[in-house]
């Protein structure tokens, strides 16, 4: 009977041995996977903030191609716009000249005219 005993006790012993190195491995796989779990999560965070930091990165660089292609249209236009001025500036101011020579020289043939009267 003690025999029988002492093999019971030796048989409990050995299965709460082994449930015990069961429930080890058990945490054990649970935390490698939880850290692999939290590795991947990081990795694919990282990833992420790359990639969003890259289309921002996209963005800005369209952005300021577009506004300075906007900003040497405005140029363009600008300077066009003075051109035109000027030339119809030197325009106006060429007609004015021509109008004034004319009307000095009608005023100088009507002195003549009315010299050459007096004359006569």
């Amino acid at each position: 009977l003690q025999a029988k005993l002492a093999a019971d006790a030796k048989a409990k012993a050995d299965m709460e041995a082994l449930q015990a190195k069961l429930i080890a491995d058990a945490r054990v796989k649970a935390d490698a996977e939880a850290t692999a779990k939290a590795k991947a999560d990081a990795e694919a965070k990282k990833l992420q903030e790359a990639e969003e930091a890259r289309l921002a990165k996209l963005a800005a660089d369209e952005k300021a191609k577009a506004d300075a292609e906007a900003a040497a249209k405005a140029k363009l236009e600008a300077d066009a716009k003075a051109k035109a001025d000027a030339l119809q500036a030197k325009l106006a101011a060429d007609a004015k000249a021509n109008a004034d020579a004319e009307a000095l020289q009608a005023k100088l043939a009507a002195d003549a005219k009315a010299k050459a009267d007096a004359e006569a």
